[in-house]
């Protein structure tokens, strides 16, 4: 209860919040980063300096709010499902997480999938009310029909499987 604490007063402060959430994750090897004070517990085996990188896919990284709205108009009007993952560069949940989500785009090229990452957009984050990184965030018509924080692979899978069967 004292780290929740604390990890929630300090990131009222977000010149400070990046490098204590950064060490904080490295240290407890938590699944999911703080963006607000929240955390889920999972060990990774990844190198927290290796870069999110969604090269070659079809993940679309969003670079302003207008691109984001641009993107849910278009699935709106062509009733596509919008996979969103709000991420961190500094993340390592976020780094394992990026590897499951390209899977993901690949198995389901007929969902549009986007990128948000929360330094670069932290008022959309906020607007989403994202609290920890990576955050899925799930979209049929502008409308969020699910969501799932953290980097649970297993749990991410299982409503990809789910989402298809009923969108297809």
């Amino acid at each position: 209860m004292l780290v929740s604490f604390f990890v929630k007063k300090e990131f009222r402060d977000t010149t400070g919040a990046l490098m204590f959430s950064r060490a904080l994750s490295a240290c407890l090897n938590l699944s999911c980063c703080f963006s607000m004070g929240n955390s889920c517990w999972k060990s990774y085996d990844y190198d927290i300096d290796e870069e999110l990188d969604y090269s070659g896919t079809n993940i679309c990284v969003i670079k302003n709010k207008e691109n984001l709205e641009k993107i849910i108009s278009e699935s709106t009007n062509t009733n596509k499902m919008v996979v969103m993952n709000f991420n961190a560069t500094w993340c390592e949940p976020c780094i394992a997480a990026s590897r499951f989500y390209i899977e993901s785009s690949k198995k389901y090229p007929y969902f549009l999938f986007v990128a948000v990452d929360i330094d670069d957009l932290d008022e959309l984050a906020s607007a989403y009310g994202v609290d920890a990184t990576p955050t899925f965030f799930f979209l049929l018509g502008g409308t969020t029909i699910d969501t799932l924080v953290g980097a649970h692979k297993e749990q991410f899978e299982k409503k990809m499987e789910i989402l298809a069967r009923f969108y297809q």
